[in-house]
């Protein structure tokens, strides 16, 4: 293994890839270490609480074809795949042969689970086409994979949620650690429509999975809680014995015994792993226990219990309650209402508790002599104007919200008056001409009688 070996075969296919696998060299042993990066064993759908649907093994399969003196494939070799996987077949590609592979470890538990990122949804619908650009840096967006961290630069254009959703994709898959040379591959990026909002996930599992995205509000990925990676516990059960090595059992009476031939036939034989949260117990509407299931043998008959009830009490005594806490607020009643500087609305009562109840949204346009006036401070947006921009108070190109605040009027004295004047003129002019029309209707009839 000493001499060096370039790798000259095709690439695998995107849809083939696998990520997280983990390859060590013992240089004292001279061996490869290999590791699939997840976890889990086959498990049939419906068998085992939390799993819903099949679940294929974790495994690692290593020279999987007999391979000719040049290094290409035996084409004599028919073998399929499930020979071909490690623990199994008789090729040796760099100390790994089909069989025989010392310290191989079957998987067990539940598949390791990547690190998912859901953002919230969306300020505008993502479905239509809109615009990005460089206003207020929303064409950055700053993701951190596992110990590569980078930000990511969107190109102006127009877009959709899923032509977003590639373009990030794309991006994320070409970050790399310019230090140690870690790189990011396997991220995938959806955008739901009804939801409308982005989810992002890792190709790695496990709980040393990490995944971090934060970008504009509009998108809704401003301050979204950062993704983890799991791995599921798995406990076997170890039996329990005394000093000298004998096993212990537990007898129906709740004793440690050495003997279990008085209860034999309670024996639990038959068992099977539960993957269950701690402490979690599953009930059905009749109130009978359906998880964990214990596979127990109620063999022992009947048992006669006496109750007695003559020295029970419930309310024959005078009682006091020695001490009384209080965590809470007194009831309150609303006193004010106040608007911030960012839109948030809240509401003031008298126990001194002050509640958010919403939120001032602000629109920006392009264009805002294109808006089209329809009542005294009413726009709507038109072509001319552009779509509308959603922001909140004091963001970078939005304006402050301020509460209480008359509006000043944006009317042109000047410009009134002298409309005014005109008027008035105007009226004068046709007072005139119908004081002379009057004047001269009048001559002529005086002229004809």
């Amino acid at each position: 293994m000493g001499d060096a070996f370039v790798n000259v075969g095709p690439e695998v296919r995107v849809n083939n890839k696998r990520y997280g696998m983990e390859v060590e060299f013992d240089t004292v042993n001279n061996v490869f270490n290999i590791s699939s990066g997840s976890t889990g064993e086959a498990l049939a759908g419906g068998s085992v609480v939390g799993v819903d649907l099949a679940q294929n093994a974790s495994s690692v399969a290593v020279g999987r074809y007999n391979l000719t003196n040049l290094g290409g494939r035996d084409q004599t070799d028919t073998a399929e795949f499930a020979t071909n996987k490690i623990g199994k077949g008789a090729n040796q590609i760099m100390g790994f042969p089909r069989e025989g592979i010392e310290g191989y470890r079957p998987p067990t538990g539940l598949v390791s689970k990547p690190a998912v990122v859901v953002g919230l949804e969306g300020l505008m619908d993502m479905t239509q086409p809109f615009t990005i650009t460089t206003l207020a840096n929303e064409n950055i967006f700053n993701v951190v994979v596992g110990g590569v961290s980078a930000s990511i630069a969107i190109p102006e254009g127009n877009y959709k949620g899923d032509t977003l959703a590639v373009a990030l994709e794309e991006r994320i898959n070409s970050m790399k650690n310019p230090i140690s040379g870690q790189s990011v591959g396997g991220v995938d990026v959806k955008y739901d429509a009804v939801a409308n909002n982005l989810t992002f996930t890792t190709a790695t599992t496990g709980e040393g999975n990490t995944l971090a995205i934060n970008g504009a509000l509009k998108f809704g990925l401003k301050d979204i809680p950062l993704g983890l990676g799991e791995t599921t516990m798995v406990r076997q059960p170890v039996q329990a014995t005394d000093e000298l090595g004998r096993p212990l059992f537990i007898s129906p009476a709740g004793e440690i015994v050495a003997n279990n031939q008085d209860f034999v036939d309670n024996m639990v034989e038959n068992f099977y792993p539960l993957y269950l949260d701690e402490g979690e117990l599953t009930f059905d509407r009749d109130g009978q226990i359906v998880s964990p299931i214990t596979d127990v043998k109620y063999a022992g008959g009947l048992t006669e219990l006496t109750l007695d009830f003559s020295t029970a009490t419930q309310l024959d005594q005078p009682f006091s309650a020695r001490e009384v806490t209080q965590d809470g607020f007194s009831a309150g009643r609303l006193t004010n209402l106040e608007i911030d500087t960012y839109g948030n609305v809240q509401a003031g009562y008298s126990n001194g508790q002050n509640v958010v109840l919403g939120k001032i949204m602000l629109a920006s346009f392009a264009s805002e002599s294109g808006l089209k006036q329809i009542g005294n401070s009413t726009f709507i947006a038109t072509a001319a104007s552009g779509d509308p921009e959603l922001g909140e108070g004091a963001e970078d190109g939005f304006g402050q919200i301020l509460s209480g605040s008359i509006e000043r009027s944006n009317v042109d004295i000047t410009e009134e008056l002298v409309n005014l004047i005109t008027s008035q003129r105007n009226y004068q002019a046709a007072a005139k001409a119908i004081e002379t029309s009057t004047s001269m209707t009048q001559t002529i009839i005086n002229i004809r009688s």
